[in-house]
C-alpha cells in the first residue's frame, strides 16, 4: 500500500493534507508521529485519575494533529471533548460517549497507518 491508498482508506483526503505539508515525507513523518503517540492512552489515564487539564491538553493535542492529518471526523470528535473538558474542571455530564467514540476512531486510524507501516517494511 503506498500513502495515497492509506489515505484513501482512511476516508481522508490527501490532496488537501499534501497541499498543506507539501512533501510526502513530511506528510509520512507526521503519520509516524501520530502512530507512535500514546495521545489516547493519556487521555485515558489522565480521566481515570481525574487529572482533567492534562486530560484536556492531550485532547487538543490529538484533535491538532488529527487536523493537520486530515483525520476529520477524529478532529470533529476530539473537537467535541475539549469543549466538554476546556477550562480544566470536572465536565458536567458524562464524557463516556464521547471518549468511547474517539477510542474507536483512534484506533481504526492506528490500525491503517499500521498496515501502511507493515507492507513498506
Amino acid at each position: 500500500m503506498d500513502i495515497r491508498e492509506c489515505y484513501r482508506m482512511l476516508g481522508a483526503d490527501y490532496g488537501e493534507v499534501r497541499a498543506r505539508l507539501i512533501k510526502e515525507e513530511r506528510i509520512e513523518k507526521y503519520l509516524h508521529i501520530f502512530f507512535n503517540g500514546e495521545y489516547f492512552e493519556t487521555i485515558g489515564r489522565s480521566i481515570n485519575e481525574g487529572n482533567w487539564g492534562e486530560a484536556f491538553r492531550a485532547v487538543h493535542s490529538l484533535k491538532g494533529v488529527s487536523l493537520t492529518l486530515g483525520f476529520q471526523k477524529l478532529y470533529q470528535v476530539s473537537d467535541a471533548l475539549c469543549d466538554m473538558l476546556r477550562d480544566c474542571v470536572t465536565p458536567e455530564g458524562d464524557i463516556s460517549g464521547p471518549v468511547q467514540e474517539l477510542g474507536t476512531e483512534y484506533d481504526r486510524i492506528k490500525n491503517i497507518i499500521g498496515k501502511f507501516y507493515g507492507e513498506k517494511q
